[in-house]
C-alpha cells in the first residue's frame, strides 16, 4: 500500500471510529471505546471526541455523584473510576460507597466469581491515592486471588486468552507500562474482544505498521 493510500484509508477509518462516538450511548461501551483507543497508542486521532465524551461523564457525576451507574456493577464503577483518572479528572473512591460492606470494605461476592471484573477493579485500584483504603484493601485482596487462579485447579475455569489478561495484569499495571511497546499486545487482546470495533482494529493495526515502517526507515538513514 502506497504512502498516499494509507494516509485515505486511515482518514476513513478515523472518521469510522468518530461515528461511534455520536453513535454510542451506553456508559460502559462509551469508556471502553475510549479505553481501547488509549491502549491501541490512538488517543492522538481524538482528543476532542475523548475529551467531550468525558466532560459530560464527569459534569454528570458532579450533579448525581454517580448515582447513574446501576447498583452493584463493580466492573463498570471500576472502569469509570480508572478512566476518568487516567484522564486527568477528579473523582473520588466514594464512587464505591454503594458497593461497600458493614465495615467499609468492597464486598468480596461482587467480584470473586468473575475475573473479568476483579481485573478491571485490579487496574482501578493502580490509580488510588495513598490514602484511599478502599481501593489499597481491594488490590491486596485480588491480586491473592488472580494469583491463585492462574496457579491452582481453578485455572481450569479460565480459558488461555483469559489466562493471557491476568498474567499480564498482575506484571505491571497498564497505566505504568510504556504505552507503544505495550500496543502490539494490546491490539492481540482487543482482536479476541467478542465487543470489538473493526474500524478501531483496523485502524490500530494501520497506525502500527505505519509507525514501525517509519521508525525502520530512520533507522536504516541513521546506519549510513
Amino acid at each position: 500500500m502506497q504512502k498516499n493510500e494509507y494516509r485515505k484509508e486511515a482518514e476513513k477509518l478515523i472518521q469510522d471510529v468518530k461515528d461511534i462516538f455520536i453513535e454510542t450511548e451506553d456508559l460502559q461501551a462509551m469508556l471502553k471505546l475510549i479505553d481501547s483507543i488509549r491502549k491501541l497508542g490512538l488517543t492522538n486521532h481524538f482528543e476532542e471526541d475523548v475529551k467531550k465524551s468525558l466532560d459530560t461523564i464527569a459534569s454528570t457525576h458532579k450533579s448525581n455523584t454517580y448515582s447513574f451507574i446501576q447498583k452493584n456493577d463493580l466492573y463498570l464503577t471500576s472502569l469509570c473510576f480508572r478512566v476518568l483518572r487516567q484522564q486527568g479528572y477528579q473523582v473520588s473512591q466514594d464512587i464505591f460507597c454503594g458497593l461497600m460492606d458493614g465495615k467499609g470494605v468492597i464486598e468480596k461476592s461482587l467480584h470473586i466469581e468473575d475475573i473479568r471484573v476483579m481485573l478491571e477493579l485490579l487496574e482501578a485500584s493502580h490509580v488510588a491515592l495513598e490514602s484511599e483504603n478502599i481501593l489499597h484493601e481491594a488490590k491486596a485482596f485480588i491480586t491473592e486471588t488472580l494469583r491463585n487462579s492462574i496457579s491452582s485447579v481453578s485455572q481450569e475455569n479460565m480459558n488461555d486468552d483469559l489466562s493471557k489478561d491476568v498474567v499480564h495484569a498482575l506484571k505491571i499495571p497498564s497505566h505504568w507500562r510504556v504505552q507503544w511497546f505495550d500496543v502490539k499486545w494490546q491490539m492481540e487482546a482487543y482482536e479476541r474482544d467478542n465487543h470489538r470495533h473493526i474500524c478501531l482494529l483496523d485502524l490500530a493495526k494501520l497506525n502500527f505498521n505505519t509507525v514501525q515502517a517509519t521508525l525502520q526507515k530512520d533507522l536504516r538513514e541513521l546506519s549510513w
